[in-house]
């Protein structure tokens, strides 16, 4: 494997622990908004969901979006591989001499 294909490996394992963390923040939206606990003075039940929201779209971009993000920070693999050398052209015909 590649360093690129290690790379996207680790921020797909990086996705599933964000959202991870998303499940997290949802579940304590629910418990302040069911009132099985008390946010201090100055907090909101709301700041739970939108990190919840933020998590989950920084999850599924790390899921899903991994070979964009590999593309940014690798290159694009077909600009690699128009940086390789081309070999170069045999032809059957003899070399015919320049008029």
């Amino acid at each position: 494997m590649t360093a690129r294909d290690w790379f996207i490996v680790g921020a797909r394992l990086i996705g599933v622990w964000v959202l991870y963390e998303a499940v997290g923040q949802v579940a304590a939206f629910f418990t302040v908004q069911l009132e099985y606990r008390r946010e201090p003075e100055g907090t909101f039940a709301s700041s739970y969901m939108v990190f919840a929201i933020a998590f989950t779209a920084l999850a599924l971009y790390l899921l899903f979006g991994t070979h964009h993000l590999a593309s940014l920070c690798f290159g694009d693999e077909a600009q690699a591989k128009d940086a390789t050398p081309a070999p170069p052209e045999t032809s059957d015909k003899p070399d015919q001499p320049a008029p």
